[in-house]
C-alpha cells in the first residue's frame, strides 16, 4: 500500500474480482456520480471491484465518493491522497491497487453507456489469450446537458498491434480493458511522463495485440477542465511527442523506427497548428524538425507538406488550412496548464 494515500477497503476481505475498474478523479464533483453509476449498472457473470484514486480535489468530489463507498462498501475501494500528486502518479498508484485479472480504465468525468461493456470485453479477452487488451469506440460529448459531437475514431481492423497503435491516436481511456499481468513491473520512467494511459497502451502492446470492438460503449466528455480535452492541440502534441520520445528510447529497433516516424507526423501537424494560429517562426521550426526526424518526407506526403509550407509562407492560405484541418478532425480523429520547461519543444 502506498504511503501517500489512505485506502478504504471493505471491512472484510473480499474475493479477488475478475475485473478491477480503475477510476481516477480530480475536481469532478459534477461528473463522478454518473461515472460510478455507469460502472455499477454493468451486468456481468463475474465479480467487479471499483478502485477510485481521488487526488485531493478542491470541490465536493471526495465527499461524494465517501458517500458512495458507504452505500457500496463491498464494491468500491477509495485511494484518498492527503495532497495532490498529479494525474500521472494518481493513475499509477490507483492502477497498482487493482486486484482483478483484467483492469478497465475510466476517467472520473467520463462514463459508460452500454451495460454489457465489461462482459463483452472479458469474453473477448478470455477467448483470445494472445491479446493484451480490448478496446472499443467512444462517443465524444460536450455541454450540459451533454450533446454528442462525433465518434472518437473510425477504425476498421479487429486487432491492433504496437506498430498500428504508434501511428495513430490511441483509444479513449474509458474504452480500455487490459490484462493486469501486462501492467506489472512498469519501468521507472513511466512516472516522469504526463499521459499515463497513452504510454500504457504503447508499452503493453509490445506484449500482444489489442482487440477492437467496433461498438460505441462509452462517452468521452470534452470540457475546458478536462485533463486532455482542456488542452490546446499544441499542448496535446507536445505531450504525444514526450510519450513517443520515451517509447523510441526504450523500444527495440522496429518499434523505435515507427515511433520516430510518428514523431515526424506530430511535428508536421504542429507546424500546421502554428500556421493556423499565425505563429510562423515556430511553424517553420516544427516543419524543419519534421523533415530532420523523418530523414526525408514526413508522413502525410509532399502534398500535406506543401500545404503547410504555403500557409507559413503566405498568411492568406491560413483560412484554407483551418478549413481543411477542421474537416479532417470531423471525419477521423479526436480532439492551459503552464508548459513544462522539460517537455519537448514543438
Amino acid at each position: 500500500m502506498p504511503d501517500s494515500a489512505d485506502v478504504l477497503s471493505p471491512a472484510a476481505p473480499a474475493p479477488i474480482p475478475k475485473v478491477s475498474v480503475c477510476v481516477t478523479t480530480y475536481n469532478h464533483e459534477f461528473y463522478i456520480a454518473q461515472a460510478i453509476e455507469s460502472v455499477l449498472m454493468q451486468s456481468t457473470t463475474f465479480d467487479v471491484e471499483v478502485v477510485i484514486g481521488e487526488d485531493c480535489s478542491q470541490d465536493g468530489t471526495r465527499d461524494l465518493l465517501l458517500e458512495c463507498q458507504k452505500q457500496f462498501p463491498d464494491r468500491i475501494r477509495l485511494l484518498l491522497h492527503p495532497e495532490n500528486v498529479g494525474p500521472q502518479r494518481n493513475f499509477l498508484l490507483t492502477l497498482k491497487e487493482c486486484r482483478g485479472q483484467y483492469v478497465a480504465l475510466l476517467d472520473g468525468d467520463d462514463y459508460w453507456i452500454d451495460p454489457h461493456k465489461l462482459q463483452k470485453q472479458v469474453d473477448c479477452l478470455d477467448s483470445r489469450q494472445e491479446s493484451v487488451g480490448c478496446a472499443h469506440n467512444a462517443l465524444q460529448i460536450s455541454g450540459d446537458p451533454p450533446v454528442p459531437i462525433r465518434l472518437q475514431n473510425r477504425r476498421s481492423k479487429a486487432m491492433y498491434s504496437a506498430e498500428d497503435l504508434i501511428m495513430s491516436d490511441p483509444f479513449a481511456t474509458g474504452a480500455l480493458m487490459i490484462r493486469r499481468s501486462a501492467t506489472a513491473d512498469l519501468p521507472p520512467w513511466f512516472s516522469t511522463l504526463t499521459s499515463g494511459d497513452w504510454v500504457l497502451i504503447y508499452w503493453t502492446s509490445r506484449l500482444g495485440p489489442y482487440i477492437y470492438l467496433n461498438e460505441v460503449m462509452s462517452a468521452y466528455r470534452v470540457h475546458p477542465a478536462g485533463v486532455w480535452s482542456g488542452r490546446s492541440r499544441l499542448l496535446q502534441l507536445r505531450t504525444i511527442l514526450e510519450v513517443l520520445a520515451a517509447f523510441e528510447l526504450h523500444s527495440t529497433a522496429p518499434l523505435a523506427e515507427r515511433a520516430r516516424m510518428a514523431t515526424a507526423g506530430c511535428l508536421l501537424e504542429a507546424a500546421a497548428e502554428h500556421a493556423a494560429q499565425g505563429q510562423y517562426r515556430p511553424g517553420w521550426r516544427s516543419l524543419a524538425r519534421a523533415f530532420a526526424v523523418s530523414r526525408g518526407v514526413p508522413p502525410g506526403g509532399m502534398r500535406e507538406v506543401a500545404t503547410v509550407a504555403l500557409c507559413l509562407a503566405v498568411p492568406g492560405f491560413v483560412r484554407l488550412l483551418r478549413l481543411r484541418r477542421a474537416r479532417q478532425r470531423t471525419n477521423c480523429r479526436a480532439e492551459d496548464p503552464p508548459r513544462d520547461p522539460h517537455s519537448p519543444e514543438l
